[in-house]
């Protein structure tokens, strides 16, 4: 190598097994619990990377303690098709203090993971991914190995259940505070070709740089919150701070469990937060969908602390739209499995922010849909329709639980011109001259105006022993020309809700058509004689 080249080094304690470089699909690492702070569970991420910064003329050498590994090529036929095929050449001493100096087939060729593996930044994130894996591992061996030492016991299940429980909260406290410690034994930097050599006892893996190297290097920080924001390791909600990797985008970037994954790209609507996810639904390309992301973050949302859903609300009053507020209804629900008290615990939290930013006297409503709310004096908050639904049932309080339904559907009720008097007392004589009125007693009247339109226009209705009449119909002309003077429209409205109180049936039922036929025929019986 040109004694001016340099590398990018990626070292860690402890060495690495070469099986972990070589074997597809080993990984020692899949299935860790929920909580701890392992990022890998494939088996595949070196291997991918190996490929990767090969296709990118930028080989890998690597160090696993005393041993050497390169990784040269060696074409291989397959029926009409030609492959190269990744070997791995081995140089120096292993653990067991064996020399060994072969070459060997690996099962992969360098087309392996290409469709999506395209980027040498994606082949770092997994080296570095693994260095931090392993500093995890050993720091939590220790912190194991000392509680049992201390408790004389060689497994944790020998343990009594009071020091099980406690020997689980100490490492669950390890895992949040005391983890980040282990992350500064990983060493990234800049060296130079003389400096390309075993450490024992350590990892070290060896990139030659390029300009992408340089430019992963320059935003280390971005791809890895262990080496700029530790303590945000273990947070699930982040607030913005320039994480983005191109100049002047605030959409959200995502994280699991401190390690980039991907920013948003499909909008360029900025965010109120980035995401650090513990467990989100990743393919072996490590990539996921725009639909799992945004209902992931709309789910942290939900079950955030109490400063986070403030930030939310104060984003209503801003002029600057947040991605934040086209989260689904779906992804705004409460998260499945709680109890009732944490279900609880959530909707409070919810009703005390919204209460605290907004106002005790505050309604969130759809565009159009705190008209009246506002018009009583409750401050409004627009939202989407899908938030709505959301935080509606998160216990924010809505049009409904404040308005009748008369408000909610912009209708003000007064009291009835004389005309609507005169045409529900005439339809009432004739009902009564027919024996029509199924022993019901006159009903009362009222007049209604709409203040709000919203779908057809509604001329009357029936609702519990009263007949709403649309005061568009009729004021007070039969004062002096009595029911002659009524229009047909509101003779047809006023006879169509009499027939509803009098059957107490809904419009087109089948007991609603008879009685309207019944009436027809005996006025047209009588008009005939």
């Amino acid at each position: 190598m040109a004694n001016d080249q340099k590398f990018l080094m990626i070292q860690n304690p402890g060495v690495a097994p070469t099986a972990s470089f070589t074997l597809l699909g080993a990984s020692t690492k899949r299935g860790n619990d929920a909580e701890s702070n392992i990022v890998g569970k494939f088996g595949s991420g070196n291997k991918h990377g190996i490929a990767t910064l090969i296709r990118n003329k930028l080989t890998p050498i690597v160090f696993a303690g005393s041993l050497r590994m390169d990784f040269p090529t060696e074409r291989e036929n397959m029926g009409n098709h030609t492959f190269e095929r990744v070997m791995v050449k081995f140089g120096g001493k292993d653990e067991l203090g064996t020399n060994r100096s072969n070459t060997e087939a690996l099962g992969f060729v360098l087309d392996y993971g290409s469709d999506d593996w395209d980027a040498p930044e994606l082949a770092l994130r997994e080296f570095i991914s693994n260095a931090l894996d392993r500093v995890v591992e050993d720091g939590e061996i220790k912190y194991s190995t000392a509680y049992l030492k201390y408790h004389n016991v060689t497994d944790k299940y020998d343990l009594e259940s009071e020091q099980l429980a406690d020997f689980k909260e100490g490492l669950r406290t390890y895992r949040i505070y005391g983890v980040k410690n282990d992350y500064a034994n990983v060493v990234i930097e800049i060296v130079n070709a003389n400096q390309v050599r075993a450490k024992a006892g350590h990892t070290r893996v060896f990139i030659p740089m390029s300009d992408d190297i340089q430019n992963f290097y320059n935003n280390l920080g971005k791809w890895f919150l262990h080496f700029s924001e530790p303590d945000s390791v273990n947070k699930e909600i982040l607030p913005k701070a320039n994480r983005n990797l191109k100049e002047g985008r605030k959409t959200a970037v995502i994280f699991r469990r401190g390690v980039r994954i991907r920013e948003i790209e499909y909008t360029t609507t900025p965010s109120l937060f980035d995401y650090n996810f513990k467990e989100i639904p990743l393919d072996e390309s490590r990539k996921l969908d725009d639909w799992k992301v945004k209902n992931a973050a709309g789910q942290a949302l939900t079950r955030a602390d109490k400063a986070s859903m403030n930030s939310f609300w104060q984003s209503f009053f801003s002029q600057t739209k947040v991605w934040e507020q086209d989260f689904s209804q779906y992804s705004l629900s409460m998260p499945s499995g709680l109890t009732t008290k944490e279900s609880d615990e959530i909707k409070k939290r919810w009703t005390d922010s919204f209460h605290a930013v907004v106002g005790e006297d505050a309604v969130v409503a759809t565009k159009n849909g705190g008209e009246i709310a506002a018009r009583k004096g409750y401050k409004v908050i627009t939202v989407s329709d899908e938030v709505y639904e959301g935080v509606k049932l998160l216990g924010i309080r809505t049009p409904d639980a404040i308005l009748t339904k008369d408000e909610q559907e912009g209708r003000v009720i007064t009291d009835p011109t004389l005309d609507h008097v005169a045409a529900v007392e005439f339809i009432w004589k004739i009902m009564r001259q027919h024996n029509l009125l199924n022993n019901k007693e006159f009903p009362k009247i009222k007049g209604f105006t709409k203040v709000m339109e919203a779908g057809s226009h509604l001329l009357g209705y029936y609702r519990e022993g009263t007949v709403y009449l649309n005061n568009e119909l009729g004021n007070n002309a039969s004062e002096s020309g009595g029911w002659k003077s009524l229009t047909h429209q509101l003779m047809q409205t006023a006879l169509e809700e009499v027939c509803h109180w009098v059957t107490g049936e809904h419009d087109f039922s089948r007991g609603f058509q008879d009685f309207a036929f019944n009436l027809a025929i005996r006025l047209a019986m009588a008009n005939s004689e």
